[in-house]
């Protein structure tokens, strides 16, 4: 193998750092994959074999999670061959796996091919930002705390926020989501068109006072 691999300073970067197994299985990834396409075992640019998953130093469990949190994030998809598993990274907002190997120099008509060359990859790389830009997934944390600060310290709201628009591909509409804060914040205003503020903070009160009154009870 040959080549660079850029690790790239971004919110999605940043984001896939609290979960390890899904950086690992990534990590893996973009340092297996093809930056040319092979003729030979048919892999895309981009593309590799995985092979077992304790060859990648997961358990089957978190294998399984991890490719699936990667799925989910459209950072990379995952198909089943006869020649194994094979993993395909579609986003390059955590990796790019093209960076150019800068010991190479070249003179004269080459540096100017080199310069088109770059200049292109720049444009390219800007388009790339532009269309490759993905929404990540909040966790129940960030949702908990997001509606602490508005107001709404109401844990449940924030578990049935997380697992609706789970269940529904984090989807506004039949449209990607791309700001969980704005539909969360309309989330607590039809709640509260339901459910006054006042009424969920005596409710979450007498829940814990029921729960203190059980525990005095044992």
């Amino acid at each position: 193998m040959k080549g660079f691999i850029k690790y790239m300073r971004s919110e999605e970067a940043e984001y896939l750092l609290k979960y390890p197994n899904a950086n690992h299985l990534f990590s893996v990834m973009a340092f297996r994959a093809r930056r040319t396409d092979h003729p030979m075992n048919g892999l895309k640019a981009g593309q590799c074999f995985l092979g077992d998953y304790s060859s990648i130093g997961l358990t089957e469990r978190q294998y399984r999670t991890a490719k699936k949190q990667l799925s989910e994030w459209n950072l990379a998809t995952f198909k089943g061959t006869n020649k194994g598993t094979v993993g395909t990274i579609i986003n390059s907002k955590v990796y790019d796996i093209n960076e150019e190997d800068r010991d190479r120099q070249v003179t004269g008509k080459g540096r100017a091919s080199d310069g088109q060359a770059t200049t292109n990859k720049e444009c390219k790389n800007e388009k790339n930002v532009r269309d490759t830009k993905r929404f990540a997934p909040p966790s129940l944390e960030e949702v908990l705390e997001y509606m602490n600060e508005n107001g709404y310290p109401y844990q449940l709201e924030a578990e049935k926020f997380i697992n609706y628009y789970e269940s529904n591909g984090w989807k506004v509409g039949r449209n990607k989501m791309k700001c969980w804060k704005a539909a969360n914040r309309n989330w607590t205003k039809k709640l509260a068109k339901i459910v006054p503020i006042k009424a969920i903070k005596a409710q979450v009160t007498q829940t814990a006072n029921d729960a203190f009154d059980e525990l005095r009870e044992l």
